[in-house]
């Protein structure tokens, strides 16, 4: 999400919380996932629908 939302270009992954597995997973996707470039109407709408799921998880998980 972090990619579609702002173009961030830093993943991090604590050890105590995910596997190997995992993380060899998440980092093969973070390193082929594309940065956002879509200005268009629809891709606003999809960066503000990431923006709301991702507060609903950190409002349901961070309190």
């Amino acid at each position: 999400m972090c990619k579609l939302i702002n173009d961030c270009n830093i993943l991090a992954m604590g050890s105590k919380v995910i596997s190997e597995t995992r993380a060899n997973k998440a980092a093969d996707l973070w390193l082929t996932r594309e940065f956002a470039e879509d200005a268009s109407e629809s891709g606003k709408k999809k960066r503000a629908a990431a923006l709301a799921a991702l507060a609903k998880i950190e409002d349901e998980n961070f309190k």
